[in-house]
């Protein structure tokens, strides 16, 4: 086997592209490792947000995999042991993601030394090698995988893909190659479902390097035995395949389908934006740019043998690792589920990175195109970082207060998440469980989705009249309860449950009441709000109302 450019170089510096691309894989992730702490620097002092606080009670505190209607052992064990020394420390948790992150940026390097570098002198192979890794590390549209601990289920799973393909291109025997996939796949099952699709990028990848077919058939064979012995054990323990996905694989008709999956294609290179048409549009733009774009380089490279069938491979495998995204969606609004990404970005970034190092022949404007790339990413990046942060700090602001406080608290506007980031979507019983606090006395009047707050102002400021609260967007605090007594409706049946009470201290003359009820109709006129979003709160005397205004929760006392 030849020895890759900078092997052939020794007296080169390790701070060359060729030297650093020899480098021994624990420099290089000692390098990429320190690179990520400092992109992920504001992630570092998170707290646990959404359902992180649901897993750590069920895995480490009742020890119990955590399978309704989901199998991901692998995750949950790493949080477990996580746990063992760590307990309710939230840092360890993301430094594990961060540096596996760059342990897998260094996986893809190795991947593409092995096809560019370990074959023949090519020339800027090694440019290509180094760039696509480095476009993975500060890629900013998948950074739910490593930024919410719970994602570090997708995290592990494309670190264990881009392994089986490196595998794949080692020097190790057929037999060898086939024992480290197959247990790579079967591991990465157990971590999270985008790996299910890694066969199809394996197959292609040895039929498109012109594999014998007999040798593709036992490659096949192996894997499908794989994915069995999977299925198998993932529907014993679990009880169910696919869980929570399989609702969603036939919900909209197939133009809503077709239309969304051409918006989460452009969220592969776009950024996350409120006018889905715009993106739709930006991405009709770039993607006949891109196309353009391919067309040369493969113009410019078909005749190097190494170089087309990289090209290809790398086309082959995005394709196949977009299928996930692509049936189940990303949101085009925020961040949400970019994790789903995390697979599709290793060949992302591999075309990217090779597109631009043979696109343009001018050193001075690839170089200028490398930069543009590099500070683009790292600020999408860091925006990403920081709603992410916003969420974790309401989180700990509100648990801080809950935990202090004596007295009984109503809850209101409790954030689902912000812009993409989750707050407390789901695991808001699970936090007071975790960290001790009587559930009996806080209370969640309301929620507040991202479509709500995007109607409020920057800032909510509670109407007051006397006894009567109204705090955007749908929620009314009665301080004297409601009219006549009535008891409080459950939640989508306030408004007919306030109605039906006004209306009897009127039919029954009940004055004092009558007037009470007759201000709290002026609060319902002028803050009109649908029926099934209408929530009340009454606090008693003693209690307190914590409210989330979009930047802080603000403390009420009664």
């Amino acid at each position: 086997m030849r020895r890759s450019q900078g092997e052939e170089n020794p007296i080169k510096s390790w701070f060359s592209i060729d030297g650093f691309t020899a480098m021994k894989w624990y420099w290089q992730w000692a390098c990429f490792a320190a690179i990520a702490l400092v992109l992920y620097i504001p992630i570092l002092g998170n707290g646990f947000v959404n359902d992180d606080h649901l897993v750590i009670w069920k895995v480490c505190v009742e020890n119990e995999l955590n399978v309704d209607g989901f199998f991901r052992p692998l995750s949950d064990i790493t949080i477990w042991i996580t746990y063992q020394f760590a307990k309710l420390t939230p840092w360890p948790y993301y430094t594990f993601s961060i540096l596996l992150h760059a342990l897998t940026a260094v996986l893809l390097l190795q991947y593409c030394k092995k096809m560019l570098l370990d074959k023949m002198q090519l020339p800027n192979a090694s440019l290509v090698v180094l760039l696509a890794a480095v476009f993975f590390l500060i890629y900013p549209y998948h950074n739910e995988a490593i930024v919410w601990i719970l994602a570090r289920c997708s995290l592990m799973a494309g670190t264990l893909a881009i392994a089986s393909l490196l595998i794949l291109v080692s020097s190790w025997s057929e037999t060898r190659k086939m024992i480290g996939i197959s247990l790579c796949y079967f591991v990465g099952l157990a971590s999270y479902e985008s790996i299910m699709i890694l066969p199809a990028m394996l197959l292609a990848q040895l039929l498109i390097s012109r594999a014998p077919f007999s040798l593709v058939v036992r490659y096949a064979v192996v894997l499908l035995v794989t994915f069995a012995l999977h299925c198998w054990l993932r529907i014993t323990v679990s009880g169910v395949f696919i869980g929570g996905y399989g609702k969603g694989f036939f919900e909209n008709d197939l133009m809503s389908r077709f239309t969304g999956m051409l918006k989460t294609a452009g969220r592969i290179i776009l950024p996350p934006s409120d006018n889905s048409q715009m993106l739709v549009v930006n991405f009709a733009v770039v993607a006949v740019l891109a196309i353009i774009a391919a067309v040369l380089v493969w113009r410019k490279t078909k005749k190097q043998v190494v170089l087309s069938r990289f090209f290809l491979i790398q086309l082959a495998c995005f394709a196949f690792a977009m299928l996930m995204p692509l049936w189940l969606g990303v949101s085009t609004r925020t961040s949400e589920s970019d994790r789903f990404f995390y697979l599709p970005a290793f060949f992302f970034c591999t075309i990217l990175a090779f597109m631009v190092v043979y696109l343009f022949n001018s050193e001075k404007v690839r170089a200028l195109v490398v930069l543009v790339l590099l500070a683009s990413g790292v600020y999408l990046l860091e925006q990403n970082n920081m709603n992410w942060k916003r969420a974790s700090d309401s989180v700990k602001s509100l648990m801080a207060q809950v935990r202090n406080s004596k007295e009984k608290l109503w809850v209101v506007n409790l954030p689902a998440e912000i812009d993409g980031a989750y707050v407390f979507r789901i695991g808001f019983s699970d936090a007071l469980r975790l960290y001790g606090v009587d559930s009996s006395r806080v209370k969640v009047v309301s929620g507040l989705t991202r479509d709500q707050e995007l109607l409020l102002p920057e800032v909510i400021v509670p109407k007051t009249a006397e006894s009567i609260s109204w705090i955007a967007p749908a929620t009314l605090v009665l301080e004297n309860g409601m009219p006549g007594g009535a008891a409080i409706a459950h939640t989508g049946k306030a408004l007919k449950a306030l109605t039906d009470s006004i209306m009897q201290q009127e039919r029954n003359f009940n004055f004092a009441d009558a007037a009470y009820s007759n201000q709290i109709q002026q609060f319902l006129l002028r803050n009109p709000v649908p029926a099934e979003e209408l929530r009340i709160a009454v606090p008693e005397p003693g209690s307190r109302l914590l409210f989330w205004n979009r930047k802080s929760w603000i403390r009420l006392s009664y």
